[in-house]
């Protein structure tokens, strides 16, 4: 999907982007890309990475997370897992390092105006309130293309059995006119209905944890959206 979505892009931004692996599919797609990735040991990878490939003038790393606004937060685990949500997967509350914070916004929102942006976020939970600080991106025109991992119940905190932040993170899409998708072998739309049931029963529908959200127009230009 990443290999479909990136012809028709302009700019990759990869939030939490741990070791590069799609900045460097970016970068030999011949879309610059932008990388966030608070995890130091994460960095050291997606740093070498870039390199080793001849790429270190096409990607611009930032070791940070992406939040509501600029700060300094706890960030629970390491590696692939790591999160700002405590509990996250079972992450002992002992294993914990300081992040700083800033906004999508603030980084690179005047940067890329007009501009088609691919957006990629694993975040690990956190999805709700990094989108809360992008608000020129999905306000933007043309309306960037973003791939987001939303666990639905997966890896929740103790006692949380659907994320809590499951409607208000689509509805943010949903009120600045996309169109949701699925993000798998065949992708489906997602109705607001659907998300609300899940939300209400407990019970998980979507068979992924992975979304695509894009303007309703733009989306013809993609056979596999359905």
């Amino acid at each position: 999907l990443v290999q479909k979505i990136l012809p028709h892009s302009e700019a990759f931004i990869n939030v939490g982007a741990n070791v590069g692996y799609y900045c460097c599919h970016s970068v030999q797609a011949a879309v610059p890309a932008y990388a966030f990735e608070p995890i130091d040991l994460n960095v050291r990878h997606l740093l070498a990475n870039i390199r080793v490939n001849g790429w270190s003038d096409k990607v611009e790393v930032y070791p940070v997370a992406l939040g509501i606004e600029t700060g300094i937060l706890e960030i629970f685990g390491a590696g692939t897992g790591a999160s700002l949500i405590k509990g996250w997967a079972k992450t002992p509350e002992t294993d914990v390092m300081l992040a700083p914070v800033l906004t999508l916004d603030s980084v690179l929102g005047k940067r890329l105006l007009g501009k088609k942006c691919f957006i990629m976020v694993d975040i690990e939970g956190a999805e709700q309130f990094m989108l809360a600080g992008a608000t020129q991106f999905l306000a933007a025109n043309p309306k960037p293309v973003w791939m987001i991992e939303i666990c639905v119940d997966q890896h929740q905190p103790d006692g949380t059995v659907i994320n809590p932040h499951l409607l208000s993170t689509f509805e943010h899409f949903w009120s600045n006119g996309y169109h949701a998708w699925t993000a798998g072998e065949n992708p489906r739309r997602v109705e607001a209905v659907e998300v609300e049931n899940v939300a209400r029963s407990g019970k998980n529908t979507f068979e992924t944890h992975n979304f695509i959200f894009t303007d309703p127009q733009a989306a013809e230009s993609f056979d596999f959206l359905t």
